[in-house]
């Protein structure tokens, strides 16, 4: 399936549906974190789901590049190596045409990007992302990779009014 920011679920709230303890459209339902909460504004009822609502682009298996220019700055240069967990010497060879493209899936591409910025690294970001998640740079609901675990970083949404 084709992902985009259109399926997210996080993005479209809250969510207003038939209750099934009274049958009227007054089950509201918010994302909190990967959890559905829906409360009934008519009678009461409500219910927690345990996970399963990730927005859409935590879900794509698509590899997207990442495209960072050779930093003129030595100390820059080690740092970059750092992030990318090269030897400082094998990413200087890498540099040959002065730019370097590594693959990524959507969070760690956008969390590596976010990073070299951090580190005032020039860099570019696949135009693919923005087309197919069109709000997704500045998405609360996205999240980031933590890269050395492997563990997706859900922002808090506990404050969101019911």
């Amino acid at each position: 399936m084709e992902y985009t920011c259109d399926e997210c679920y996080a993005l479209r709230q809250p969510h207003i549906c038939i209750c099934m303890n009274c049958g009227k459209k007054t089950l509201v339902s918010v994302v909190e974190g990967i959890s559905a909460v829906s409360r009934c504004t008519n009678c009461g009822w409500g219910c927690v789901s345990a996970g399963g609502y990730p927005p859409s682009c935590h879900e794509d298996d698509r590899l997207y590049a990442l495209i960072v220019h050779k930093p003129e700055d030595k100390k820059k240069m080690v740092k970059l190596a750092d992030l990318l967990s090269v030897r400082v010497l094998d990413l200087i060879k890498e540099f040959q045409d002065d730019i370097i493209e590594r693959r990524y899936h959507v969070l760690e591409c956008l969390t590596r990007y976010e990073q070299l910025k951090e580190l005032d690294i020039k860099c570019e970001i696949d135009q693919a992302i923005v087309r197919n998640f069109k709000r997704i740079m500045g998405c609360e609901y996205v999240g980031r990779l933590d890269i050395k675990t492997g563990a997706i970083i859900l922002p808090n949404h506990s404050n969101h009014e019911q």
